[in-house]
C-alpha cells in the first residue's frame, strides 16, 4: 500500500472506520523497508484537507523515525483546530498526553496520535 492508496481509501465513504487505511500503510512500512520510498514518492490525490493532513502527519512521523528525509508533498498539510486519529479527544487526560508525547511531526500537521502507531520498537 502507498501513502496514494491509503488516502484514497480514507477519503472513502463506505470505510466505517476512515483512519484505519493508516494502520495497514505503517504496518507494511514496518514489514516491507526496502519499500519505503516508493511507497511515500507519489503525493495522494486528495483534496479532501483533513485527509491529507492526517496522511502527511503519518508519513513525516515515519520518516523522522526512519531517519529518512520526508517527501516534500508532506509540507503544508494541516488542520485547525487539532485532532487526533481515530476519533480520540484531545481535551481529556489522554488527549493531553498525546500532545506532550507524540511525535514532533504531530505538532507541525495538527494531527495527533500516539508514538506505538509509527514505532517499531
Amino acid at each position: 500500500m502507498t501513502s496514494a492508496e491509503a488516502a484514497e481509501e480514507m477519503a472513502d465513504p463506505r470505510w466505517r472506520h476512515q483512519d484505519r487505511p493508516l494502520v495497514q500503510f505503517v504496518m507494511e512500512w514496518h514489514r516491507w523497508p526496502e519499500q519505503r520510498e516508493r511507497m511515500i514518492e507519489q503525493p495522494p490525490s486528495s483534496t479532501d484537507a483533513l485527509v491529507m493532513a492526517k496522511v502527511a502527519a503519518v508519513v513525516h512521523a515515519l520518516c523522522d523515525e526512519a531517519t529518512m528525509k520526508a517527501p516534500a508533498w508532506v509540507q503544508g498539510h494541516r488542520v485547525e483546530p487539532a485532532i487526533a486519529l481515530f476519533g480520540v479527544g484531545l481535551s481529556g487526560r489522554y488527549g493531553e498526553q498525546l500532545k506532550k508525547n507524540g511525535p514532533r511531526a504531530c505538532q507541525e500537521h495538527g494531527v495527533w496520535f500516539d508514538y506505538a502507531l509509527v514505532y517499531n520498537d
